[in-house]
């Protein structure tokens, strides 16, 4: 199993090299989505990934809700680590650990990897406290949420 897994990883290290942004781009996802398994903790929210061909970064953001715990930054760090060895020699990694309480907007990068389902109450609470701290609103607020 591990030898194909090799075999694979070998392949699209040179499809990204001869090919260019839009393979790199799948090959991003895969790296990510394969580096996540058994390692989302409760505190996150998204990961998120990107590349710069230009300057060869492979840039990846994770944002938590509150801040992170020692061990969910260590397993995401190591994640991330897992995710730039995929990547031939010139390529970098930008790795991007912040703080984002929910109910906030979060900030993706290119490609999402991972978003937590957000219960929708709590995006209903922010709204209409929003709009109880503004008199001549309308009081009555018809909001629809959808989560990815």
């Amino acid at each position: 199993m591990h030898q194909n897994l090799a075999v694979f990883i070998r392949y699209f290290r040179w499809l990204l090299d001869s090919m260019g942004n839009t393979i790199g781009n799948q090959f991003l996802q895969l790296s990510l989505q394969r580096a996540l398994l058994r390692e989302v903790h409760p505190d996150i929210r998204q990961v998120s990934g990107e590349l710069d061909s230009d300057k060869h970064i492979v840039r990846l953001r994770f944002e938590y809700d509150g801040q992170p715990s020692p061990l969910a930054k260590e397993s995401y760090s190591c994640a991330a680590t897992e995710i730039i060895a995929d990547f031939p020699e010139p390529w970098q990694l930008n790795e991007q650990h912040v703080s984002v309480p929910s109910p906030a907007s979060l900030s993706a990068l290119t490609l999402i990897a991972y978003r937590r389902q957000e219960h929708v109450h709590a995006a209903e609470q922010f709204i209409q406290a929003d709009v109880n701290s503004r008199p001549g609103l309308i009081q009555t607020l018809a909001v629809k949420t959808w989560t990815y």
